[in-house]
């Protein structure tokens, strides 16, 4: 670059310094929630409770003591009786029988007694059973 073209190429920093020099600041203005589509926040905004305030399922699968799967394998595989299902939006509270699993949907409340949700992908079923061929992952 004998030309002289490496005498007028900006370093980086003076690049950006005439980016934000010739850029107009961004006012703040408070508007309604509903009324904030397509807009970012001016500063942090954080929830003042944890909604939803259970724990629940991320997928639809069948809710387990993860216990109870450790020996589960293709060679030995662990079949559990479904003994409901919980779907997403219900308030009743179930709890999980010792033995037994609990069909479950995305976003309902984990029962009482369970640890883990296996994804439906990987059970089958099976005579009112989920037939479980792998120990869960931790």
């Amino acid at each position: 670059m004998s030309d002289g073209v490496a005498d007028k190429l900006l370093t980086p920093e003076r690049a950006r310094q005439i980016v934000v020099d010739q850029t107009d600041s961004l006012r703040v203005e408070r508007v309604a929630f509903t009324d904030a589509a397509f807009r970012f926040a001016a500063e942090t905004v954080c929830a003042n409770a944890a909604y939803p305030w259970f724990s629940f399922s991320a997928m639809d699968g069948y809710a387990v003591r993860a216990s109870e799967l450790e020996d589960a394998s293709d060679g030995s595989r662990v079949s559990l009786p479904v003994e409901s299902e919980i779907r997403a939006g219900s308030t009743k509270g179930k709890s999980l029988s010792e033995g037994s699993t609990i069909k479950i949907m995305t976003g309902a409340p984990l029962p009482d007694g369970a640890d883990t949700v296996v994804m439906k992908e990987v059970v089958t079923g099976q005579n009112g059973h989920a037939v479980f061929h792998a120990p869960v992952e931790q």
